[in-house]
C-alpha cells in the first residue's frame, strides 16, 4: 500500500529530526552553547531542522491526500500512488522540498535563552519575515489539517452507508483521536513558531512550542502503538519476545478427507442447490468420518 511507504519515509524524517530539535538542542542548553561558540555546528542544526520540518509537513499533506482519495476515490488513489508511481509523488514534493530549503534559505538558529530555533542571532532585534517558513507553516499545516478531515468525513460517510445510521464505532473514534492528535500538534507548534518569529511572547510559549515540535516527530509512532492492536502486538513480539496467542477455529482434516469434501460439494454447486439442506447431507458422510 502506497500509504505505508509514505509513512516509512516519514519514520525516517522523524529520525533524523530528533537529533538537531531534541539531542543537540538539548546538548546547547546543557553547555550554553549559541551560534557564536558553536557557528558551523548551529549552522547545520539550523538547516537541518528546517529543511526536514518543511519535508516532514509535506509528507503529512501528502498522506492524508493519499488517504482522502483512497476512501472516496478508490480508483484515482490508485492511479495516482500505486507502484513506483508514490515514489515520484515523495521525490517530487517533499525531497525535492528538503533540497530547495537547504539550498536556498538561511538557517535557523538556536538560542539557549529561550530553547527556541530563531531567523536573527540578535533575538532583541525587529525579525524579517522568512516566506518559505510562513508559507510552509501556515499553508502546507493548513492542508494537512483540511485533507485528514476529509478523510474522516470519508470514513464516517462509508461507515454509516454500511451499517446504517448507527452510533460512532470504536474505528471512527481511533481514526479521529489520531488525526487530531497528529494535526493539533503540528498546528500548535507551526503557530506558535510564526508567531514568536515577530510577536515577543513569554518564554514558556517557546519552551512548549519546542516540546511540541519534538513531540510531533515521534507522535505517529505512538499513537500507532496505543491504537492499533495488531501493531502493538508485534512491536512487543519482536522487541520483548511477547508471545500473542491466535484465536482460530480450524477444523484438522486429511488429505483424503479434504478431497472427499470437495468431491462432496462440487455435484451440489455445480446442480446449482444452494438450499443449506442439501449441502448438508452431501458433506455430512465425509464429516462423520472424520
Amino acid at each position: 500500500h502506497a500509504c505505508y511507504k509514505i509513512m516509512f519515509c516519514m519514520g525516517l524524517i522523524d529520525i533524523s529530526s530528533v537529533v538537531p530539535n531534541a539531542l543537540l538542542a538539548g546538548y546547547y542548553l546543557l553547555v550554553g552553547g549559541s551560534a557564536c561558540t558553536y557557528p558551523l555546528l548551529n549552522m547545520w542544526l539550523g538547516f537541518v531542522a528546517f529543511s526536514f520540518w518543511c519535508g516532514y509537513s509535506g509528507m503529512s499533506v501528502l498522506l492524508g491526500l493519499n488517504r482522502a482519495l483512497d476512501f472516496e476515490f478508490p480508483r484515482l488513489a490508485e492511479t495516482l500512488f500505486s507502484g513506483y508511481r508514490v515514489y515520484v509523488w515523495i521525490l517530487c514534493g517533499p525531497i525535492a522540498f528538503i533540497l530547495y530549503v537547504m539550498i536556498t534559505n538561511v538557517p535557523c538558529v538556536f538560542n539557549p535563552i529561550l530553547a527556541g530555533y530563531f531567523f536573527e542571532i540578535n533575538i532583541f532585534k525587529p525579525m524579517m519575515p522568512n516566506t518559505v517558513h510562513l508559507f510552509n507553516n501556515l499553508g502546507v499545516t493548513t492542508c494537512s489539517i483540511i485533507l485528514n478531515m476529509m478523510m474522516v468525513t470519508f470514513l464516517f460517510k462509508m461507515t454509516r452507508k454500511a451499517a446504517g445510521d448507527t452510533a460512532v464505532t470504536r474505528m471512527q473514534r481511533v481514526v479521529v483521536i489520531q488525526c487530531l492528535l497528529i494535526c493539533s500538534m503540528m498546528m500548535t507548534a507551526s503557530a506558535i513558531y510564526c508567531l514568536m518569529q515577530f510577536i515577543p511572547v513569554p518564554p514558556s510559549f517557546v519552551i512548549g512550542s519546542t516540546i511540541m515540535w519534538q513531540f510531533s516527530n515521534g507522535a505517529p509512532g505512538i499513537i500507532y502503538l496505543i491504537v492499533n492492536k495488531s501493531m502493538r502486538k508485534a512491536y512487543f513480539s519482536t522487541f520483548f519476545g511477547w508471545k500473542t496467542k491466535l484465536k482460530v477455529n480450524v477444523s484438522t482434516t486429511s488429505n483424503n478427507s479434504a478431497k472427499n469434501l470437495v468431491a462432496a460439494i462440487t455435484p451440489v454447486a455445480q446442480e446449482g442447490q444452494a438450499q443449506p439442506e442439501a449441502v448438508e447431507e452431501q458433506i455430512k458422510p465425509v464429516i462423520e468420518d472424520d
